[in-house]
């Protein structure tokens, strides 16, 4: 999926016009596994799993694709939801994880192309808009600008007011180190922040 989501956004940078170029980002402290690959563990397989398995059933379908993605990209086609889902109908965490955990994806940082979501203008900040319009997509209702403040609080690590790629990495790696809910969604990454049901 990692390798699906990063030539899907490929295609959609060589296709817009007038995008701001980003500065490349280094891959050399992404996590590798034995094939050189991008290192995806269980923990991350079980989360990415769960996120998409919006009905419970213990299968992802491109239905279930749809409900997530369409949260953060709303102009996907169907070719790239199949795509995604291995050209198959239905997928388990054993098929995910088959296609996943022996990837030989290099050059692809998952933490930088789950920010592109809330940075779609590549300013290099969350774009706080956005990042209300994922929330209230994914179900969370509407965040009124005092939850927007401390969405943005508690995900701004540096203490400068805004969410940088750095700001979200750290974000990510504390929640991943230390099993803390998430402040946001992280988008392809497939991580969903806990709430309170």
């Amino acid at each position: 999926m990692h390798r699906a989501v990063c030539r899907i956004h490929r295609r959609r940078r060589r296709g817009r016009e007038n995008e701001l170029r980003a500065t490349p980002v280094d891959t050399s402290e992404v996590p590798k596994n034995s094939k050189g690959g991008v290192l995806v563990t269980d923990e991350e397989l079980r989360a990415v799993f769960e996120f998409f398995d919006v009905d419970g059933r213990g299968v992802i379908t491109s239905t279930c694709i749809r409900k997530r993605m369409g949260a953060f990209y709303k102009n996907m086609n169907p070719r790239e939801y199949k795509f995604l889902m291995n050209n198959k109908s239905e997928m388990t965490l054993n098929d995910l994880r088959e296609l996943l955990v022996d990837n030989e994806v290099t050059d692809f940082d998952p933490v930088a192309e789950a920010f592109k979501a809330y940075d779609p203008d590549g300013t290099g900040y969350v774009d706080v808009e956005v990042l209300r319009t994922i929330f209230s997509n994914l179900g969370f209702g509407d965040i009124n600008n005092d939850d927007l403040a401390i969405l943005v609080e508690a995900a701004d690590v540096d203490g400068d007011g805004q969410i940088s790629l750095n700001d979200f990495r750290r974000m990510t790696d504390f929640n991943k180190d230390y099993g803390k809910p998430h402040a946001l969604p992280v988008a392809v990454v497939g991580e969903e922040p806990q709430t309170s049901s």
